[in-house]
């Protein structure tokens, strides 16, 4: 009730809906129930954020301050500002789900840094994400950026840890957060009968009530006429196989919440949503692809990550891309305009 008498409003507060938020999850024990790794974290179990240094160490997180978003509040009649749009090295992004050596998560922290942001990346595989670090730490073209980008280890399902993530990026860059891409997801395949309802409902609260929670906590640093959120759906979206309902539907529902968000963010952030088709994550298996793969798509071969990168950096220029909200792109080459016949 609290979120849709905010809802109602013409002008609210982010923390208004935010507090609402965390009362639904009380209720539902979300971070107790469902976390994105197989080993959520025990009750009272610290969560560990991972900090750029000549050594890396990992320090336990400060607790949640539940007034600190009741000082940020934002009018969704608030004009655009476009043309004062800062350059991206004042800049600051926001990844979830980057831990992944070779997936998209981890190209987009590395395409945003290579262009000047300041980022911060959020992942829940704490041992991945250390050796990603240590990646971007080595790699020559952007290890000079080593003062720039931040690794944060936390669960989006528990809204909590969403707002930590902001919190720690805000501590880390200063006061402004210009970019998130909600990029972080689980698969989780329905296949044994008696566990479809728990598949189902953890692959909803990462993959589409995460990436709520992580735009929730964000708009209130977020300056208008210069800030987007992308949320990173699928063609699953459109399309489906067997057993996949719970991925189907949190991406379908990231679609949703785009055009949502869009207009009621209108004239504040601009938010849209990517869905990518097959994409190859895995360069060391390329061989396995056949030619078939390739031919099967319309632009004549499969996806890889940068393809990704290279929208999402456009959908957040706000000088280039600032009259595109609202919507959903394809990024498939072409396989979802297909016609199949039976052979």
């Amino acid at each position: 009730m609290t979120i849709l008498k905010s809802l109602r409003n013409s002008t609210f507060t982010a923390s208004a809906v935010f507090q609402g938020m965390l009362s639904v999850h009380s209720q539902i024990s979300l971070c107790k129930a469902h976390s994105i790794s197989k080993q959520p974290l025990s009750s009272g179990q610290s969560s560990l954020r991972v900090i750029n240094s000549n050594k890396r160490k990992l320090v336990q997180s400060t607790a949640f301050d539940s007034h600190q978003c009741s000082t940020h509040s934002f009018s969704v009649s608030a004009k655009m500002d476009v043309e004062n749009s800062p350059p991206p090295s004042d800049r600051c992004a926001i990844i979830t789900g980057v831990a992944r050596s070779t997936g998209i998560g981890r190209i987009l922290v590395h395409h945003f840094l290579k262009n000047g942001y300041k980022v911060v990346g959020a992942d829940v595989k704490e041992l991945e994400l250390k050796v990603t670090e240590g990646r971007f730490e080595e790699d020559p073209i952007v290890k000079h950026s080593a003062d720039r980008f931040y690794f944060v280890r936390a669960d989006i399902s528990d809204p909590l840890q969403a707002k930590r993530i902001v919190d720690e990026a805000i501590e880390k860059f200063g006061g402004a957060i210009h970019v998130l891409i909600n990029n972080a997801g689980i698969t989780n395949p329905m296949l044994a009968e008696e566990n479809r309802i728990k598949a189902f409902a953890d692959t909803i609260a990462v993959n589409l009530n995460g990436a709520y929670y992580m735009s929730q906590c964000v708009l209130p640093y977020m300056p208008a006429g210069q800030s987007s959120i992308i949320h990173m759906a699928s063609t699953r979206a459109l399309q489906s196989e067997p057993n996949t309902e719970g991925y189907a539907a949190s991406k379908a529902g990231l679609c949703g919440l785009s055009h949502a968000q869009a207009i009621t963010l209108a004239g504040r952030v601009r938010v849209n949503a990517v869905l990518p088709g097959w994409i190859n994550t895995d360069p060391s298996g390329d061989a396995a692809l056949r030619p078939e793969d390739h031919e099967w798509h319309p632009a004549g071969r499969v996806g890889v990550p940068n393809d990704v990168a290279h929208l999402c950096f456009f959908l957040c220029d706000s000088e280039r891309a600032g009259f595109i909200t609202g919507q959903e792109f394809v990024i498939d080459g072409g396989a979802t305009k297909k016609m199949v016949y039976p052979e």
